[in-house]
């Protein structure tokens, strides 16, 4: 069920990412770094839940 939440939060975190993306190209630089934020977070998320469910 964790696995489920996981899933439904990564893909909200992403299409709310694609989303801005969209609106506003020409600011790349607060992207790259809000993707790297992003991406990190997953990981760390992913990591807790992975050690929980063992």
């Amino acid at each position: 069920m964790a696995i489920f939440f996981y899933l439904v939060a990564l893909l909200l975190g992403t299409y709310g990412v694609w989303k801005l993306y969209q609106q506003n190209l020409k600011n790349k630089s607060f992207f790259r770094k809000l993707g790297l934020i992003l991406i990190g977070s997953y990981i760390l998320i992913a990591g807790v839940f992975f050690f929980v469910l063992i």
